[in-house]
């Protein structure tokens, strides 16, 4: 992937964890912490 790439997933992650984590438990929130992280 180039940099520009990377850039936008680990945007696009942040966004969708911001989104997501609110209706999550804490064990769900905790992987999607995961799933969501940011790329090299």
């Amino acid at each position: 992937m180039t940099a520009a790439e990377i850039a936008w997933l680990n945007t696009y992650h942040r966004w969708v964890a911001e989104t997501v984590s609110p209706h999550l438990d804490p064990a769900e929130q905790a992987w999607l912490g995961s799933a969501c992280a940011a790329l090299g």
